[in-house]
């Protein structure tokens, strides 16, 4: 397994890890909203109670940080290429799909290894090495 497809793997578990925790806090504190409506709704002290900033922001603020935990879990699920990308830095071509390494390939083509198609960008000299060319 390559490296890349290794640290994706990695950040797809993890992604399924906070989707699953923001989903529980999401509705941990959708129960926590239905019950200050009834309680608004049946004996009229809900919202509309002394406490009741404190209990906007008590109510509020955990599916809000619920709710980014779980579009950051589906960010991390579904891709996450850019951290992939930065975390390990590559000079080679690879397949994004399967991790086989395009190089000595085409520009354009179909990947050998599983026949996804490949569009590879000009490649930019690695940090620290002079540019090719006449000084």
């Amino acid at each position: 397994m390559r490296h890349k497809t290794a640290v994706r793997l990695a950040l797809k578990v993890l992604g399924v890890f906070l989707i699953a925790q923001g989903l529980a806090g999401l509705g941990s504190a959708a129960v926590y909203l239905a019950g200050e409506v009834i309680e608004l709704l049946f004996v009229g002290t809900g919202f509309g109670s002394q406490a009741s900033g404190l209990t906007r922001v008590l109510a509020i603020a955990p599916a809000v940080h619920s709710g980014l935990e779980v579009l950051f879990g589906l960010y991390l699920f579904l891709g996450g290429r850019g951290i992939v990308d930065r975390m390990i830095p590559s000079n080679r071509p690879y397949c994004a799909e399967c991790g086989y390494e395009l190089t000595g390939l085409p520009s354009d083509g179909l990947c050998p290894e599983c026949g996804q198609p490949f569009r590879r960008p000009a490649l930019r000299p690695a940090a620290g090495t002079a540019p090719e060319g006449p000084s």
